[in-house]
């Protein structure tokens, strides 16, 4: 990496840190009680539904299940779990829509766990949907959800406290990352304790998903205003024609990246961290505003979710947090799932409080 490239993440690093800053003094933060809010009682009233989410979540992990197994049986079994076709079949139809619930119960069980008087079964359930989540090859759905939970256990406590999080937090990416590509190498016969080959593939992949993102920001600064303006649009757009009827879909992949450039001997990558896809859109300029509106966002949600007791507040503020902590992946605003998780979410969010108003109206 150049010079240019660390001035360049450094100053949006600055941005964030500074409009964090700011809002700590607009909020009087440090004048308050950390505690005034527990976020973690949000979800208390949402237990009576654990049974409701339970056999939900059993009800979809068993469909994951038997969408892997018939296309295993389909294209001549485990070796074809592999195969780029099986990440292909398993993002698109119902089931891709299926795996956003899961996602969901996964959350409303974690937060919910607690409080209820179930736990083995709630661990059970999250385990049936750890493991069908995981077969769809879609690494970042399980880590979105491993965030999401560091998070919610995370914010209450005290810095040093914290700070053992984020380390926990990351080395259980890592491991979960070796995992998948793990079984990949199981699926394709090759694994072994002795391949030498086998050690340098988890290695380089290890190491080019945490360090390939920077690296490749270099490579993007040389081309400024490559990228069209309506870029991080283009999951309303589909939508748009979607209702529309119109059958075009904006293939949203290559207007994102510059495709696969190498980043290191064998190793190449095509993701230039979310501040990279922002300077291929606008330069410096449009870079610089995007880090300093997502992160005023951010730390508005952030703040909000600690001085008001809303379920819905407290999933948006893990939800920017953790685009936030991923931005030297990537960028989401260009999946249709952070949406879909989102509406799914607050319409199970909605039917459980007219669910409860509806309870507390009858026993008055």
């Amino acid at each position: 990496m150049t010079m240019r490239a660390h001035l360049f993440l450094l100053v949006n690093l600055i941005i964030i840190w500074l409009v964090g800053l700011v809002f700590s003094y607009a909020y009087r933060y440090k004048d308050i009680d950390r505690t005034s809010v527990d976020i973690k009682t949000i979800f208390k009233p949402f237990v009576r539904y654990q049974y409701f989410l339970m056999i939900l979540s059993l009800i979809l992990s068993v469909t994951i299940f038997f969408r892997v197994y018939s296309l295993m049986n389909q294209f001549g079994g485990w070796w074809f779990f592999g195969d780029e076709r099986f990440e292909e079949m398993m993002i698109i139809g119902p089931v891709a829509h299926l795996v956003q619930v899961s996602k969901v119960c996964f959350l409303f069980l974690f937060f919910i766990f607690p409080y209820s008087k179930r736990k083995k079964y709630i661990l059970i359930s999250l385990a049936f949907l750890i493991v069908s989540i995981a077969l769809i090859q879609v690494k970042y759905h399980l880590i979105w959800m491993m965030i999401m939970g560091f998070l919610y256990l995370n914010l209450p406590k005290n810095l040093s406290g914290q700070l053992k999080g984020v380390a926990t937090i990351s080395l259980l990416v890592l491991i979960m990352m070796n995992i998948f590509w793990i079984s990949l190498t199981f699926a394709w016969g090759t694994f072994s304790f002795q391949n030498e080959v086998i050690k340098d593939y988890l290695l380089n992949n290890s190491i080019n998903y945490f360090v390939s993102g920077p690296i490749l920001v270099d490579r993007w600064l040389d081309w400024p205003g490559s990228r069209p303006d309506w870029v991080l649009l283009t999951v309303f757009q589909n939508i748009y024609y979607i209702l529309m009827g119109i059958p075009v879909r904006v293939d949203f992949i290559p207007l994102i990246s510059h495709g696969f450039l190498e980043t290191a001997p064998g190793v190449t990558s095509n993701v230039g961290t979310s501040f990279g896809l922002y300077y291929l859109i606008g330069g410096y300029t449009f870079a610089f505003f995007m880090t300093t509106f997502l992160a005023v966002i951010s730390y508005w949600f952030y703040f909000k979710s600690m001085k008001c007791g809303s379920a819905m507040f407290v999933y948006l503020n893990l939800l920017f947090l953790t685009i936030t902590m991923l931005s030297f992946f990537g960028q989401y605003f260009t999946t249709l799932s952070l949406y879909e998780m989102t509406v799914i979410f607050f319409l199970f969010i909605f039917v459980f409080k007219v669910l409860n108003w509806v309870k507390e109206y009858k026993s008055t």
